[in-house]
């Protein structure tokens, strides 16, 4: 919960930093890119995410191999190791991130777009040059 917090607040953060860039005018930048280009970062995330626990799992998983074999013999299985053999073969989820990310991040955008035309709908409205 923390991390979609984090996640949530660094989104905001950039959202309103491209829409001050795009009212002081340094950039030609349209409510639309705004939007695509805060979608396009949600999937990287996204995606990044799914590649740090795939390779985190592993780790966790090759810290009970002790002879470095990539086999478990009697002595390397344990309940934990188990638990570690069980995070690592139950990818699915990992495995099609790239695709589902897509999919949320097109979900993303289409929630995305009004909220960004009512915040630079109030700043026109207020007439605010930063945020």
């Amino acid at each position: 919960m923390k991390v979609l917090i984090v996640f949530l607040v660094l989104q905001i953060i950039f959202i309103l930093y491209l829409n001050k860039l795009r009212l002081v005018g340094k950039f030609k930048l349209t409510i639309n890119k705004i939007a695509i280009l805060s979608s396009l970062l949600f999937y990287i995330i996204l995606v990044s995410a799914a590649i740090f626990l795939k390779y985190k799992y592993q780790n966790e998983l090759d810290a009970f191999d002790v002879n470095k074999d990539g086999f478990f013999n009697g002595n390397e299985i344990s309940v934990e190791q188990q638990e570690a053999m069980k995070n690592v073969i139950s990818d699915t989820g990992r495995n099609f991130a790239p695709i589902t990310g897509i999919l949320i991040s097109i979900v993303y955008y289409l929630i995305l777009l009004p909220i960004v035309l009512i915040i630079n709908k109030i700043n026109s409205t207020f007439k605010l040059k930063s945020i």
